[in-house]
């Protein structure tokens, strides 16, 4: 029972995987939730860096004010991973394929060893993506790395600052506010 449910977990990941591959990116300008159609990693614009989202050159050059030599290391590590991870793509397509065949037969071992193998993909994109936001923000001067640092950790997914009292930010996360007991003047 429980190599069932793996099983049909791992199909579900595999098909909204595939999903992403062939959704068309968002219009120039519309701002997704999460993790936007037809990108591994990024969370939509204006929400991080985006590097591999539409126009990225283009806006973060405007966005950060960037030079020429910075444009230049911009577009050639955007280039390099955008080589890597085409190769990559191509490989997690062939593995979704094989997965969805492996959990129609019942083949354990086979979708033991594929989802093995789809994990190793992901290490080798997440290392490419961070590779690239790497080049880019050490090519970047004090100012511009101020400016651009709360995008590449919203990028990476890194907590920001909680707001409010006790630590409370949008959403309501965070501890309860405690009440403190009102003090009468003596």
């Amino acid at each position: 029972m429980t190599l069932r449910c793996l099983a049909i977990s791992i199909f579900t990941v595999g098909l909204a995987l595939a999903q992403t591959a062939t959704t068309p990116a968002p219009a120039t300008g519309t701002v997704t939730r999460g993790r936007g159609p037809g990108r591994d990693f990024g969370r939509g614009p204006g929400r991080g860096l985006d590097v591999f989202g539409p126009n990225a050159e283009a806006r973060l050059t405007k966005q950060l004010g960037l030079d020429a030599t910075q444009q230049n290391t911009l577009h050639t590590a955007i280039l390099g991973a955008q080589v890597q991870r085409k190769g990559l793509n191509e490989k997690a397509s062939s593995l979704q394929t094989q997965l969805a065949t492996a959990v129609k037969v019942g083949n354990e071992s086979s979708i033991e060893s594929i989802s093995r193998d789809l994990s190793g993909l992901h290490e080798q994109q997440t290392s490419i993506h961070a590779k690239t936001l790497s080049s880019l923000y050490n090519s970047l001067n004090a100012t511009q790395k101020a400016k651009a640092e709360p995008m590449l950790n919203r990028e990476l997914g890194v907590p920001g600052p909680r707001r409010g009292p006790g630590g409370r930010g949008p959403g309501g996360r965070g501890p309860r506010p405690t009440q403190q007991p009102a003090v009468t003047p003596q």
